[in-house]
């Protein structure tokens, strides 16, 4: 019989699964968030009390830290390090991360700072309204909220930020990721 945590988890993973599935831009916030909770939020985050009963199943993010919008727009000021859960070219390329230094990767640059994956999910969460919505408390979050109105439309749903368009990227890997702990809990 599986413990409270462990049916949230699974909850939360068939609905994070859901919206992917979906594709819909306005629930790529909400979607980023609930991936937040279950991978960052306290010290006993709820995939870490979802994996209590079955420590042995490795949860591994594969990211492709090398690859990134620069070739694609050399002149741009904006770099965006894409991270994909499926090899698509050269699988000898993706690094396989823990949690830890999947949080930690360098995957986003703009106005010369860097911003790692879980500030994206941070400010996605705060900023934009996602869990709470403050004004930025940082020269990351100031430099994030830039970027994310500088090419805000007034259709935003044919044109993202670039902070939300390649969210869907990140919140994949990390649903990837969390597979196996699904199977795991389901078996």
């Amino acid at each position: 019989m599986r413990n409270r945590y462990e049916e949230v988890f699974l909850g939360a993973m068939v609905e994070i699964g859901r919206r992917l599935d979906a594709g819909h831009l306005e629930e790529l916030l909400y979607t980023a968030t609930q991936v937040r909770q279950l991978l960052w939020d306290g010290g006993g985050t709820l995939m870490h009390r979802a994996r209590a009963n079955v420590p042995h199943i490795e949860v591994v993010f594969l990211a492709n830290p090398e690859s990134s919008l620069r070739d694609v727009l050399p002149e741009s000021d904006i770099h965006l390090h894409f991270v994909n859960p499926q090899p698509l070219y050269d699988p000898e390329r993706h690094v396989r991360c823990t949690l830890d230094q999947f949080g930690k990767l360098k995957y986003l640059q703009y106005g010369g700072e860097w911003f790692t994956v879980k500030e994206v999910f941070d400010f996605c969460a705060y900023v934009l309204g996602g869990i709470h919505m403050h004004d930025p408390k940082n020269k990351a979050e100031e430099l994030m909220l830039e970027l994310h109105q500088s090419l805000a439309l007034p259709i935003k749903q044919l044109v993202p930020s670039p902070v939300l368009m390649t969210l869907d990227g990140l919140i994949r890997v990390a649903h990837a990721a969390l597979q196996p702990l699904v199977r795991a809990l389901r078996a």
